[in-house]
């Protein structure tokens, strides 16, 4: 897997942590960079991770730092929120203790309105509660002058004080103040208001008027390829045009994974950046491999924009996959990847993710109509855009694709196993694990050279663990969305390529 993209945002979890990495090689004490790599990795929901590399960098000891000592408590939240009865209710007191501490320690109100929501959490009296959420209430620093971000905090933490007071009215107040002045910090917005529905659920109370708070949801797209040179109807074109816009602002799409081929990937990509979204492109395989099979085939006009596209992305994704594999194989386990970043990134924001298809329906059989499939049954929103194609170059599949193999390495063995099926594979590291916890698991498509990729994630030693490609990690969070799957860092795999690498949650 090769990554080309822009800087991190605050968005870019897994960016921010491989940049704080990255300074961390020249400036190992850095407790600024320890601290950014470590909450990058528990906002990916890598707990078991963070954890380690809390405690690996000596982070607890730290005193008089309310970042620092407030992501202690943040993972003893995380703590909390995993585990349930007497386990649960411990570490709901341990993070409310801890957030406490570093309030006591530094005074910073984010701190302050934790120890508050904490008590909460971890059934303390109600009178500490609201005493805390009263003082913070009092104390916040006045609002001028300030960046947005900082604009954002001070009126989210009142909007928490409110609530935790049972002041809806003032906490939809101050909270829509919070986002008007920083309405791009989605990362911000989404830990928001995963509290206060934490904070409602407790209290037994209704949670239906966040919804209009709730960060732009991301997307899958696809659809048929067609030729430029006979596309469909002039007023059918411009009316798939409308309801592709309409489809975006409706559902507030803000994100949109998915590939560039000739006709409808394009289309929708084209207007998902008209309409301010984000692009991430996932191609099966190289760019210049992929234009000439999938793009100017189908006319040389789609070529320059292919390339206009690829330019505006956010991100771009080229699999290496087998050399061996078939094209419509190559382009099955492509969509799967794309269709799963786009859940991934709605588990992040805690928004359900959607999949925006130009489909005909006379098209039987083809990638299209399997990708529809597929997303149905995930039972998460699907939106159809109909077209009519007949005339065009879409068709059916000349073969039904194949998932490729799976291969398993397992810690200690140098032989693999191969599996024709993610869940079968998922199920036999699932079985070893119950039966020995000290095995690491590692699995991979087959590709060339795979063997070195599993090595290298097995040799990471996390016992107990699944360890997993980045194409593994996508197809599992499409086919299991029961089942998260969190960042685990960074190895040199295949021909000395740099891959990300993910791992089970337990």
């Amino acid at each position: 897997m090769t990554f080309a993209m822009n800087a991190p945002s605050h968005h870019d979890f897994i960016g921010s942590y491989e940049s704080a990495i990255k300074g961390l090689e020249s400036a190992p004490d850095n407790r600024v960079l320890q601290h950014q790599a470590v909450l990058a990795l528990a906002r990916m929901g890598s707990l078991d991770l963070a954890l380690s590399e809390y405690e690996r960098y000596g982070l607890s000891s730290v005193r008089n730092h309310e970042d620092i000592m407030a992501l202690g408590a943040r993972l003893s939240k995380d703590l909390y929120l995993a585990t349930s009865g007497a386990a649960s209710k411990q570490h709901g007191l341990n993070s409310a203790q801890k957030y406490e501490a570093a309030y006591n320690d530094t005074r910073g109100y984010y701190s302050g309105i934790n120890s508050a929501t904490m008590a909460l959490l971890a059934d303390m009296p109600g009178d500490i509660v609201k005493s805390r959420a009263l003082h913070i209430q009092k104390t916040l620093p006045p609002v001028k002058n300030l960046t947005p971000t900082d604009y954002y905090f001070i009126e989210a933490t009142r909007a928490e004080c409110f609530l935790l007071l049972d002041d809806i009215e003032g906490a939809v107040k101050s909270l829509r103040l919070a986002i008007d002045f920083d309405p791009l910090n989605y990362t911000a917005h989404a830990t928001s208001l995963k509290q206060f529905r934490l904070i409602q659920r407790k209290k037994q109370s209704a949670v239906d008027w966040l919804e209009e708070f709730m960060p732009p949801r991301p997307a899958h797209f696809a659809g048929h390829i067609w030729n430029h040179e006979s596309p469909p109807s002039r007023p059918l074109y411009e009316n798939m045009l409308n309801q592709i816009s309409d489809a975006i602002q409706q559902n507030d799409i803000g994100y949109g994974f998915g590939a560039l081929a000739a006709g409808a990937d394009i289309v929708i990509a084209e207007r998902l950046i008209q309409e301010g979204a984000e692009l991430h492109v996932i191609l099966p395989s190289g760019a210049d491999n992929f234009v000439e099979t999938s793009v100017r085939p189908f006319g040389s006009d789609w070529v320059p924009r292919f390339a206009a596209c690829m330019k505006q992305a956010a991100s771009t994704k080229i699999m290496h996959l087998s050399s061996q594999a078939k094209q419509e194989d190559l382009y099955l386990i492509a969509g799967n990847v794309a269709m799963g970043q786009a859940i991934i990134k709605g588990q992040q924001f805690d928004v359900e993710a959607a999949q925006v298809l130009i489909l005909d329906d006379s098209v039987k059989g083809s990638m299209t109509t399997l990708h529809s499939a597929k997303w149905q049954k995930t039972t998460l929103p699907q939106i159809l855009v109909p077209a009519s194609l007949t005339a065009s170059q879409s068709k059916s599949l000349r073969r039904a694709p194949k998932e490729l193999d799976i291969v398993m390495m397992i810690s200690g063995q140098e032989k693999t196993q191969n599996f024709t099926s993610l869940g079968s594979a998922l199920k036999a590291a699932r079985e070893m694990l119950t039966g020995d916890e000290t095995l690491t698991i590692a699995l991979a498509y087959a590709y060339d050279d795979v063997e070195a990729t599993l090595a290298a994630l097995t040799a990471r030693g996390l016992s107990a663990s699944i360890l997993m490609s980045y194409e593994i990690a996508a197809s599992v969070a499409l086919s299991e969305t029961s089942e998260n799957v969190g960042y685990a860092g960074i190895i040199k795999g295949a021909f000395e390529r740099m891959e990300h690498v993910f791992t089970m949650r337990r």
